[in-house]
């Protein structure tokens, strides 16, 4: 099951998804991102580990055009907007922009 249209994902972050109810806050992490950001090409998801406190998160990649100031400044409007959702989302989804 994809996630969203246009978006790379491994197994595992449907199930995680699921498990931890996070397909809404998902996909409107990545609806903002796709407003914020000059995308460029496809976003991906993965699940990740931290390897210090051993948590799990998904990990969505934003390959983005964007100048460092918009970057920055897309960043902030994006931790601004996802401001709402509970700890237990924000805390399961991580955004990475990578500047190409």
């Amino acid at each position: 099951m994809s996630v969203v249209p246009d978006v790379q994902e491994f197994p595992a972050v449907d199930r995680f998804c699921e498990s931890n109810e996070l397909f809404s806050f998902l996909n409107q992490s990545i609806e903002l991102a796709r407003e914020v950001f000059s995308v460029a090409g496809d976003i991906t998801l993965r699940l990740e580990k931290d390897p210090e406190a051993g948590d799990e998160y998904i990990l969505i990649n934003v390959p983005s055009t964007g100048t460092a100031e918009e970057i920055f400044q897309g960043q902030r409007k994006h931790t601004r907007l996802t401001r709402g959702f509970p700890d237990s989302a924000r805390s399961r989804l991580r955004l990475a922009i990578d500047p190409v």
